[in-house]
């Protein structure tokens, strides 16, 4: 009888434990209710409310696994929604919240301005400043009426835009009132630069100490009311480095614009490298809202003056007013973000910061103003979404310990990003890798102004990705960037497929661009065709380029001596030119960094200043302008790099399968299996984006 007894006593032990440990569901609807028991027929009204349910049945003794499913409809969010550790899960028994399957879920971070809030321009006055043919067309609406004001004036400069908020119509980004209504127009000429005298002894670049002054050609600027605030958007300088400069007046009878903020490099060129025009275009300037898509917002007295591109009624009108990442996680674990749309907002869609083992899948980022995923912590990923729209950057993952070189285990996969960068023209990539250990893959990236990829650290992989039409406005730029880092090693950029990249005059555009003395780096197995200047070697050592194919570039593999005039090692200067300075602070002579890195720990000892131990082997180059760019001085240090086993063909046919179709493997009987017998087969298949992950 006591065995009975206790029998059924374990039973029922382990009964309730598995009832406690039983997955748990809450539903959520855009019209339930806050109190509401999550139940699939009494959902609840939000992501608040539902995350506050969790956390209840946890107190009540619930421990396992969880999905938040989120019904078809809007969400707005007039604040972030956060996580914290206490909300997340663990491995066997993680939290999700995630759109039920087939349904639409809508994020949004802004305010909807209703057709009906839009009316005839009432101010005499503001319908004179409007061009002639618009008056008719430019309406209004009071924003204060809708409680939407107290707006910030922007600053004299800035990178990106100047404040919240941003208009959207029917999903589209709509532009602020500019001139010219696209593209640019060119300085006439440069009264004052506002640029210092250059000190070597301090940075390569002289820098802006004062606002410039420049002549313009046009009439346009003489109608503009300079006292509202008119804005610049330039490349002053250099063709990577735009910046947004508020006037300080116009003279008309010189036709002279005078700036109110120094740019940082001064305006106008500096050096051979950039001699052409500067450019700039004028923005946030009512007497400009003259075609349709454009908007002016007046933030004195918060009205918003809009020239809606089609008809109002019906119309989808929305501001990015949210001015905190849309959801936040903040040392969660074993939490997934899935099948969610994160819309119009002004700040980041998804913030991870710390940690470990959380996950965005199969998201879509559209109208974001700023980064739309940005992820720190350990093996925590974003997996087979959408960014597109954005007005800076997609993806930064950063995360690992340099000192100790402990990986982060980071990772971007399967992603699709593209038309991203649009208010901050350049150092807004669509992935930014930095830290220990991180992995870009398989991602597909097109359309922007500048870089693709951006990363620095150690021991990461980018592999996988392909990536075209990038560097649309730019130049002195790479699709894939690092720089000026010594002790930036072992990173492995392999089957990358860079294709079709934009350059722009001057110093134009590089496929992996391994900048001002980045070392330690291997490329290999990438496809450049019609990349640039593709393999750059910017001064940097022990890089290997092996196993690539180079396929009408202009140049396949540049290499060169700039460490001789810049590199500054353990001189104390400014502008990141101390290299040795940035590796002491690692310990580089001692491990685990001079285990992992041996050449790096001798770097004083073997001509710090030269491109040293660099291999360019077993590279295929078919019909480039130039097979190797080492001009100058460079010719006299080749002897300290290693070329072997590299073949160039020019006029040749190279024995692809179809070049029309860019479909680049190698034929069995082509002239590359012949003469380079040992070149790998390079995953064609695998590269991009892939239907299963």
């Amino acid at each position: 009888m006591r065995h009975l007894i206790l029998r059924t006593c374990l039973i029922a032990f382990c009964l309730l434990l598995c009832r406690t440990a039983a997955a748990r569901d809450f539903f959520v609807a855009p019209d339930g209710r806050p109190n509401a028991s999550g139940e699939k027929n009494a959902p609840l009204d939000s992501l608040t409310s539902a995350r506050d349910a969790v956390r209840t049945w946890r107190q009540q003794g619930g421990t396992g696994p969880v999905t938040v499913w989120l019904r078809s409809g809007e969400y707005p969010l007039k604040e972030s929604f956060e996580l914290e550790q206490q909300d997340g899960g663990s491995a066997g028994a993680p939290v999700v919240y995630r759109a039920v399957e087939g349904e639409r879920v809508r994020l949004i971070g802004g305010h909807k301005v209703p057709s009906e809030a839009f009316g005839p321009v009432a101010d005499a006055g503001v319908r004179e400043r409007l061009a002639a043919e618009a008056r008719q067309q430019v309406v209004q609406a009071d924003l204060a009426a809708l409680d939407l004001s107290k707006f910030k004036d922007w600053s004299a400069k800035f990178g990106s835009f100047g404040g919240a908020p941003e208009l959207f119509f029917n999903d589209q980004p709509m532009q602020i009132a500019r001139w010219p209504n696209e593209g640019f127009v060119n300085i006439a000429k440069v009264i004052e630069s506002g640029r210092g005298e250059l000190d070597r002894s301090v940075g390569e670049r002289a820098k802006g100490v004062q606002a410039g002054i420049f002549e313009y050609a046009e009439d346009r600027p003489a109608q503009w009311s300079v006292s509202d605030g008119v804005w610049l958007m330039g490349f002053w300088c250099h063709d990577w480095a735009s910046e947004c400069l508020k006037v300080a007046g116009i003279d008309t009878e010189k036709k002279q614009i005078t700036l109110a903020a120094p740019h940082t490099y001064g305006i106008g060129p500096s050096s051979t490298w950039n001699k052409h025009p500067r450019r700039y275009y004028a923005l946030n300037i009512l007497e400009e809202l003259d075609a349709p898509g454009e908007w002016y917002l007046d933030r004195k007295r918060s009205i918003l003056y809009f020239y809606p591109p089609e008809s109002l009624a019906d119309a989808r009108v929305v501001l990015s007013t949210l001015t905190e990442p849309m959801v936040a996680l903040r040392d969660t674990s074993h939490v997934r973000l899935q099948d969610l749309s994160f819309e119009t907002s002004y700040d980041e869609g998804v913030r991870i910061a710390g940690g470990r083992e959380n996950l965005v899948s199969d998201c879509t980022f559209v109208n974001l103003d700023s980064t739309a995923a940005r992820i720190t912590g350990t093996k925590s990923g974003i997996v087979g979404c959408e960014l597109y729209q954005l007005g800076r950057d997609g993806i930064s993952l950063s995360g690992g310990d340099r000192k100790t070189l402990t990986p982060a285990g980071l990772f971007a996969v399967n992603n699709h990003i593209h038309h991203y960068a649009r208010l901050q023209r350049t150092y807004a990539g669509a992935i930014s890798v930095r830290g220990v250990g991180n992995r870009a893959a398989n991602n597909l990236i097109h359309d922007a102004p500048h870089s693709a990829i951006f990363y620095g650290g150690n021991d990461h992989v980018i592999e996988l990705n392909e990536i075209h039409h990038v560097a649309l406005e730019t130049s002195d730029v790479g699709a894939i960037y690092t720089g000026r880092d010594w002790g930036s090693q072992g990173n492995l950029l392999r089957w990358n497929y860079l294709h079709e990249l934009v350059s722009m005059p001057g110093v134009g555009t590089m496929g992996i661009y391994l900048d001002d003395c980045d070392s330690g780096d291997t490329l290999t197995g990438n496809v450049f065709y019609k990349a640039g200047r593709a393999a750059f070697i910017g001064g940097g050592r022990d890089n290997t380029v092996e196993n690539n194919l180079f396929i009408e570039c202009q140049q396949a593999v540049h290499l060169d001596v700039r460490g001789l005039s810049r590199a500054k090692p353990g001189q104390g200067v400014k502008d990141g030119w101390d290299l040795l300075a940035k590796i002491e602070q690692y310990d580089y002579r001692n491990p685990p960094w001079s285990t992992r890195y041996p050449k790096l720990a001798r770097v004083m000892e073997e001509e710090p200043l030269l491109p040293v131990g660099n291999l360019i082997a077993g590279n295929v180059a078919v019909d480039c302008e130039k097979w190797l760019n080492a001009s100058g001085d460079t010719q006299k240090y080749l002897d300290r790099s290693t070329f072997r086993d590299n073949l160039v063909l020019e006029g040749e046919d190279p024995g692809f399968v179809n070049r029309e179709t860019q479909d680049f493997r190698f034929r069995d009987d082509s002239i590359v299996r012949k003469k380079l017998p040992g070149f790998p087969t390079i995953p064609f298949e695998k590269i991009g984006l892939q239907r299963e992950q």
